[in-house]
């Protein structure tokens, strides 16, 4: 098995706090390349995002900026890697905010959809939708989707495992990678950035920070048991990952 890393944009604003000014975050995507099929895991912005993004994310427009280069919309990203974006066997949300789910109707409908039924049921509840920022129209496609709840093993064999993170969002989802030079894990959105780990710092918004703290800790926890991590949108770290159509391999500890 093998995991690509995909860039899809960058989104830059204060998400270290104002006092450190607006920095730019890469938004990633990653490709599994499982022997029973391939699993998209995200889809990063909406290619709309480069006109007119207060049409997908309202008034968030108004403290960050996005960049979303022609050709680096997920659907392009894949092509170029020799891939039918309708040859996918799965496309996971790990949560439904803009830069995890504002590409999804970019992958064919016929393509199923894995997401945490929490995360599910709050993006079709108009206080969940308000409380935690969605904008449907990243997600509601007429699509097949499985509902999942708590720990779930995509393949049956140990090596693709959905992990419930939540606290960011009601369902976040990061996941456990079973690649040949041992277990790496996709923080997400569960935890940014590197030292974040260690100080326990996380975005001024969330849905429920004792959640997202537990959820931390949890990762933690696999981390200094040995797992190797990839943090949700550190742009030092991104910059040292191998990219597509270069496989992930071996990480430094971080």
């Amino acid at each position: 098995m093998k995991l690509y890393a995909i860039t899809c944009g960058t989104v830059t604003g204060p998400f270290r706090g104002e006092e450190s000014g607006d920095i730019g975050l890469p938004v990633p995507c990653y490709l599994v390349d499982h022997p029973d099929g391939k699993v998209l895991i995200d889809t990063g912005l909406h290619p709309s995002i480069r006109d007119d993004p207060r049409s997908r994310v309202g008034w968030v427009a108004d403290i960050l900026s996005f960049d979303l280069p022609e050709g680096h919309d997920v659907a392009s990203q894949l092509r170029a890697l020799g891939v039918d974006p309708g040859e996918l066997r799965y496309l996971v949300n790990t949560h439904l905010h803009f830069d995890h789910a504002g590409g999804n109707d970019l992958i064919p409908e016929t393509v199923e959809l894995v997401v945490q039924r929490s995360e599910w049921k709050a993006g079709h509840d108009a206080q969940g939708i308000e409380t935690n920022f969605y904008n449907p129209d990243d997600f509601d496609q007429k699509r097949p989707v499985l509902e999942v709840e708590g720990e779930h093993d995509l393949f049956g064999d140990g090596s693709v495992i959905c992990m419930p993170t939540p606290g960011h969002t009601p369902g976040h989802q990061s996941f456990r990678l079973r690649l040949d030079d041992g277990e790496l894990v996709l923080c997400v959105d569960a935890c940014y950035f590197a030292d974040w780990m260690d100080s326990e710092q996380m975005p001024p918004y969330g849905f429920d920070k004792q959640l997202e703290l537990e959820s931390l800790r949890a990762l933690r926890r696999l981390r200094d048991a040995g797992a190797r991590m990839i943090y949700g949108h550190d742009p030092e770290q991104w910059a040292t990952l191998p990219r597509a159509p270069t496989p992930v391999g071996q990480l430094q500890p971080v």
